[in-house]
């Protein structure tokens, strides 16, 4: 229980996705979310990356290592990964409600958030076991969930202050600022 606990704390603080490895940083300043569309755009990446952590556990496992196609897992992951992305969006749109809407409006959260990808690639190239995959998983896309919300609070409270776009400098700035916050977090708990 403590080994998880501390993947999970790992994962959300010092190995944060996008504040440690600069990854799903492009969505964050292109747009500008209301809390509820961040929360739950938050949801559906942590949920996107759990299940694409599986799918491709399960399909290296199966199929890539037992056929000696180990060469191929860059191309393969993309793939298996895109069309769980585009399946998901499928899905969704079958769904009562408004979730669908941000599959379209904002596609970029989903299809091209390097996050998705970097999470799975990083689990893999760990050679993580399937548990450990699942809460890495699970504490990335948290991480990226709370850094999602806490700055587009940030950019929301900046716009309306302003009443002009937030120049991009100043939202790297505003990046950086959190990730030496969250940085803060690890050395005292040391």
């Amino acid at each position: 229980m403590n080994a998880i606990l501390s993947l999970l704390w790992e994962t959300l603080t010092k190995n944060n996705v996008c504040l440690y490895y600069l990854l799903g940083i492009c969505p964050l300043l292109l747009y500008n979310l209301n809390l509820g569309e961040s929360f739950i755009t938050g949801l559906v990446i942590i949920l996107l990356m759990v299940l694409g952590n599986w799918v491709v556990f399960i399909i290296e496992k199966i199929f890539l290592l037992p056929l000696g196609l180990s060469y191929m897992q860059i191309s393969f992951f993309v793939l298996i990964i895109y069309l769980l992305l585009y399946y998901s969006k499928i899905m969704v749109k079958r769904l009562p409600g408004n979730l669908s809407d941000l599959f379209d409006n904002y596609p970029e959260f989903f299809f091209t958030n390097y996050a998705i990808y970097g999470v799975i690639f990083l689990n893999r190239s760990s050679n993580l076991p399937f548990w450990e995959t699942t809460v890495a998983s699970f504490g990335f896309g948290f991480g990226y969930l709370v850094i999602l919300v806490l700055f587009m609070l940030i950019k929301e409270k900046m716009n309306i202050n302003e009443r002009m776009p937030i120049p991009v400098f100043r939202q790297l700035l505003i990046l950086s600022l959190m990730s030496l916050v969250f940085m803060s977090l690890i050395f005292k708990q040391r």
